[in-house]
Formats: structure tokens, C-alpha cells, sequence
């Protein structure tokens, strides 16, 4: 995409690209990482974030918004039943941070958990709180390295690989700090 082309686009190319991220987390036919380099390539780092930006929180409330619609029939048809009961226990366990933990591994599909977070009826705000911070920083990261295809699976990975660590950690510490139950006194 040409600079030439972008600008003869005016408002209009922004506003497509901000629908094309909302259709795309509905319907993800086409991976954000690509859309979200694409609007980079096409408005360089700083507009291109802004539109991504603000297309991943529009995308995410369109999401939600259908998940809580239309529910789990649209959850176990997209994703299987399998995968529909995995992410709902997620979501009812893990919450807002939940949320966070997705949206802060760019190799995770938030879309999904979108979908999930309507159909098990978390709250909104605190939804899409959680998912603009998490996005924040994962969008600028991708915006920045997108102009670089090896540098972009390498931040991604790393940062992934990150955040797991993170989560296992706070599993382990949880697990270490918790009380053992206390043995049956009538046995």
C-alpha cells in the first residue's frame, strides 16, 4: 500500500479499517497480527496505532455484545463444544483478569474470549477495561515491530512466552500459599 493511496483515501480509509477490525472480531476470517500490520505499513506508528487501537476496543465490545446476544449456541458452534466449556470455565474462574492474561498474549485469540465474556455475563465495564489495558501495550508493541516480519514473531513470542511466565508463576505461588486441608477428625 502506497502512501499516494492512503491519502487519497481522507477520513474514509481510518473509518474502514476501524469496521474492518470490529468484522474481524466477530467473524475472524483474517488474523488481527495481519490487519494490525497493514494499518501500520499503510499510517505508520503513530495514526496506525490510534486506528488499531481503536478498532480492537470497538471489535471487542462488538464481540461481547454478540456473545451476550445470542450466548453459547454461537460459542459452541464457532469454537465446539470442547473448547466453548474450557473457555467458559476460564472466564467464570479467571474473570477480568482473564481477560487481561488473553489479551496480553498476542498468540491467543481474544475473540473467542470476547464471545465467552458476553455469554457468561461478565460486566461490561470491567470487560472492557481489562481488555483496554491489555491491548495498550500489545498493540504498541505489534504497531512498532510490524515493520520487521522476523522482529514481529519474535516480540510476539516473547511476550507470550512472558506473560505465561508470569501466570504459572502466580499459579505456583497460589498453590504454595494455599491452606492444606485438614485431615477428617471423624475418620
Amino acid at each position: 500500500m502506497t502512501h499516494a493511496f492512503v491519502a487519497g483515501l481522507g477520513w474514509a480509509g481510518p473509518l474502514a479499517l476501524i469496521l474492518g477490525f470490529v468484522v474481524q472480531a466477530v467473524l475472524p476470517v483474517l488474523p488481527a497480527l495481519v490487519m494490525i500490520a497493514v494499518t501500520a505499513r499503510a499510517y505508520g506508528p503513530v495514526e496506525g496505532f490510534f486506528i488499531v487501537y481503536a478498532g480492537v476496543l470497538l471489535g471487542a465490545a462488538a464481540g461481547y455484545g454478540l456473545g451476550r446476544a445470542v450466548g453459547d449456541t454461537l460459542v459452541r458452534t464457532l469454537a465446539g463444544e470442547r473448547a466453548r466449556n474450557a473457555a467458559h470455565a476460564f472466564a467464570t474462574r479467571h474473570g477480568v483478569q482473564g481477560v487481561l492474561m488473553v489479551r496480553l498474549m498476542p498468540v491467543l485469540s481474544a475473540d473467542v474470549m470476547n464471545l465467552v465474556a458476553g455469554a457468561a455475563r461478565m460486566p461490561f465495564r470491567p470487560f472492557l477495561l481489562a481488555t483496554a489495558a491489555g491491548a495498550l501495550p500489545v498493540t504498541a508493541l505489534v504497531v512498532w515491530l510490524s515493520g520487521n516480519a522476523h522482529r514481529l514473531a519474535w516480540g510476539v513470542g516473547l511476550l507470550s512466552a512472558l506473560v505465561a511466565l508470569v501466570a504459572a508463576f502466580r499459579w505456583w505461588l497460589a498453590r504454595r500459599t494455599a491452606p492444606l486441608p485438614e485431615p477428617d477428625a471423624g475418620a
